[in-house]
Formats: C-alpha cells, structure tokens, sequence
C-alpha cells in the first residue's frame, strides 16, 4: 500500500482536531522582527503576530500579501 501524507504550511490554520484525525504535518512560516525570527504557532500566537506585524517596525514575514495590508492598517492606527 501506498503512503500518502497531507503537508501544509501553518497559514492554513486547521483546527487542531483534523490535524490529529488525519495526521496533518505543518510546516510553520517564519516571522521575522527586531532581530529575532519566530515560528508561526510554535514560538508565537496568532494574537501575537498580529500586534508585531501591524504595530512593530520592522516586521516582516515569508507571506508577500502582507506587506500593503501592514501598511494601511499602520496608517490608521494611531496609539503605541
């Protein structure tokens, strides 16, 4: 029998549960900011990512649709 096996990198977001039922491997994306480099879902939170990429200077990420959203929310944000 053949093997077979799902990858996805983890700006999918599946829910844990399918993860677990179909054996999912995840590869996660990179964030880097400030001199550091985070694993998405491993060394940082979704709620966390979202506060560095939209209010940290100099943040980037491995998902180049980011960049012009960043930019628009940074303008109309307003407090630290």
């Amino acid at each position: 029998m053949e093997k077979l096996a799902i990858v996805t990198d983890s700006s999918a977001d599946i829910p844990d549960e399918l993860i677990k039922k179909y054996d999912i491997k995840i590869a996660p994306l990179y964030i880097h900011t400030r001199g550091k480099e985070f694993r998405d879902k491993i060394d940082i939170t979704n709620n966390e990512i979202v506060k560095k990429i939209f209010y940290t200077k100099g943040t980037t990420s491995n998902f180049i649709g980011l960049n012009p959203l960043c930019h628009n929310k940074k303008k109309n944000h307003t407090s630290n």
